[in-house]
């Protein structure tokens, strides 16, 4: 008997000495999406491994590149959750100047940094042409003055599903303009959720020279736009409305009102240093939420039975890229256009992630 618990105990001996050795956590700088206009930035990291150890707690350290400081979890420090995977960090009110900033992650073997990556805010919320530029060289910060027709056109796109957890593309979004009567520089995104084929997912707004961008109106759309489901015969509308989301949150905000068509809430498409057209924060925040667009939802209502209501999946980080410059003439507005506040969302506008949504299996368009 002696022998054998002996036995056991040199095996479990062995069998504990050829365990791997738990080490810091490998963490990757990921971009930052700067929203000028807005005074806000989203920064981006991915814990690649967690070394063996669980990590306790995740985030971004950022200071000021004038500080002459690497930035370090004893600077200014956002913390994003715990364990492994992607996360993001919404900086808010944030000053003009260039900050440089990196991920960084931690478990009990002790906390491991990316690499540095560097972001510029500008006083007048203009894109700038390279985000280490020296402030001081730069002193209007202007950058490109753009153009409606360099919004017009077609785009490929890539945006993170936050209900799936994971990055998605698609291609043939085509913003385009009309003529309206009621607001200026009229634009619609046609193919925004899916792209090419999938007209009835359609973003209305209009091009602002002064603020550089497209500003996109919550609750509107073209109300011949309609769809069905594979297998029903109900006619559908989708409807775009900005949102603020967390990857590492399990609810979404809609945003419900600010300072769009008719006190709608909006989201503003602007392109950062990179060329890319991103869509986030207008310059206003929600007033009841005080939070500021990072994504978008489509809902879908019953066009006969407005009551009957659901949604899409919801999406940040969205970036497009111009793969067409093809830009549509101004012509009379396709279809009668409405607009819908957000019907029976509870006080604070969220949805959790295990609402019941159909699959994106429509079938067909009536235009």
């Amino acid at each position: 008997m002696k022998k054998k618990l002996l036995y056991l105990a040199v095996i479990a001996l062995i069998s504990a000495s050829c365990e791997p050795e738990a080490t810091f956590p490998t963490v990757v700088t990921g971009d930052a999406i700067v929203y000028a206009t807005a005074k806000t930035v989203q920064l981006n990291g991915y814990v690649e491994s967690d070394g063996g150890d669980v990590v306790t707690e995740r985030g971004i350290c950022y200071v000021t590149s004038s500080s002459e400081d690497v930035p370090t979890i004893s600077n200014n420090v956002v913390s994003a959750g715990s364990g492994k995977g992607s996360f993001s960090a919404i900086l808010e009110r944030v000053e003009p100047g260039t900050y440089s900033y990196r991920a960084y992650a931690t478990n009990d073997i002790g906390t491991s940094y990316g690499d540095i990556k560097y972001f510029k805010m500008t006083t007048s919320g203009k894109p700038n042409d390279d985000p280490k530029d020296d402030p001081k060289d730069d002193p209007d910060d202007g950058g490109k003055k753009y153009t409606i027709n360099d919004f017009l056109g077609t785009y490929s796109l890539k945006a993170y599903n936050w209900d799936a957890a994971t990055y998605e593309t698609w291609s043939g979004v085509k913003i385009k303009t009309y003529d309206l009567d009621y607001w200026s520089n009229a634009v619609y995104v046609e193919g925004l959720l899916r792209g090419e084929g999938y007209t009835f997912f359609t973003a209305l707004g209009q091009f602002d020279a002064e603020k550089q961008c497209i500003r996109l109106f919550a609750g509107w759309q073209f109300t011949n736009r309609t769809f069905t489901f594979t297998g029903e015969d109900i006619s559908y509308i989708a409807r775009f409305y900005p949102i603020y989301a967390n990857k590492n949150e399990d609810t979404f905000i809609y945003l419900q009102s600010g300072s769009g068509y008719e006190g709608c809430a909006e989201a503003w498409l602007t392109f950062n240093s990179n060329g890319k057209l991103c869509l986030g924060a207008s310059d206003t925040p929600d007033p009841k939420t005080g939070k500021y667009a990072n994504g978008m939802v489509f809902r879908y209502i019953e066009a006969e039975n407005p009551t009957n209501y659901n949604r899409f999946e919801a999406f940040i980080e969205v970036e497009m890229t111009k793969t067409s410059n093809t830009a549509s003439m101004p012509e009379k507005a396709p279809y009668k256009i409405e607009h819908a506040d957000i019907i029976n969302t509870n006080i604070e506008g969220m949805l959790h992630k295990s609402l019941i949504m159909k699959s994106l299996k429509a079938t067909k368009c009536a235009n």
